[in-house]
């Protein structure tokens, strides 16, 4: 190693890759189990006591849950508060037809186009992505629900965020530097921020660990502390050694505040949501 710097920034990223075969591995043994759960083991009977039943006036959700299986309600009719519905059993969440597996493709192939229109039409993409995060003010102020969610409610308020995040906070100041090529300070000031926007996007996850205390959240958010611990290390090495974070180059804009190593872990992790 030419210097500590160097030899702090290998050690970052080999603790990221270290916590990340252990989360792999625990979730693995946690589907065998599972699996082998599904096979041998009762399921209980769908009871419930008298207690759990409340008078119903309306209803906002369109599904319910009865021993963690979900059930989609359609057709629904409310009388004397008591409600009338089909039950259509979800999909299994190992099936291809579950929504989660379909959608997180589709946000994938749309990453594909975003990345195309960066490279032949930065400004088009810019007005794109501004245009595509009004649609939470707009909510607000129509008082008009986003995916079944209402404005002012918790879940509202952290996909807002999540969307700014992603959408605006780190894009636009890259687009803006593919458009008026900046010199190399500000490139690098540009990649500070990037970077700590790139750290809260995962710093966000653990917010939604309390709704769903189980063993796949808390390995998520194990990952997600360990993502972002050796992400603040591998950077404070970076810019000690002097390295420019940023830098536009023809029509790309380079970062080299992610390694290799990490952006794999970064990746897997992303997938374990599905």
């Amino acid at each position: 190693f030419d210097s500590k710097w160097d030899l702090l920034c290998v050690i970052g990223d080999r603790m990221t890759c270290f916590k990340m075969k252990l989360a792999v591995f625990f979730l693995s043994a946690l589907a065998f189990h599972t699996h082998t759960f599904a096979e041998g083991g009762e399921m209980s009977s769908e009871t419930a006591n008298a207690e759990s039943f409340v008078p119903v006036h309306e209803l906002d959700e369109n599904s319910i849950e009865v021993n963690k299986t979900r059930y989609k309600l359609q057709n629904v009719s409310i009388s004397n508060q008591h409600v009338d519905a089909d039950l259509e059993h979800y999909p299994d969440h190992m099936s291809l037809l579950h929504p989660n597996f379909w959608t997180y493709w589709i946000h994938t192939v749309c990453q594909v186009i975003t990345a195309i229109m960066a490279l032949k039409s930065p400004k088009a993409l810019l007005i794109l992505l501004v245009a595509a995060v009004l649609c939470w003010p707009l909510s607000w102020m129509l008082n008009e629900p986003i995916w079944h969610m209402n404005p002012g409610e918790s879940t509202w308020w952290l996909m807002a965020i999540k969307s700014a995040i992603v959408n605006i906070a780190p894009t636009a100041p890259m687009l803006l530097c593919l458009i008026f090529r900046p010199s190399p300070k500000v490139s690098h000031r540009v990649g500070i921020w990037g970077y700590f926007i790139l750290w809260s996007n995962v710093f966000w996850t653990l917010f939604f660990l309390p709704m769903a205390f189980n063993a796949v959240s808390v390995t998520n958010a194990v990952c997600a502390i360990s993502l972002d611990t050796s992400l603040i290390i591998h950077l404070v090495a970076l810019c000690k050694k002097g390295v420019g974070l940023c830098e536009v180059r023809g029509k790309f804009f380079y970062g080299y505040g992610t390694s290799l190593s990490w952006l794999v872990c970064y990746t897997v992790w992303n997938g374990l949501f599905v």
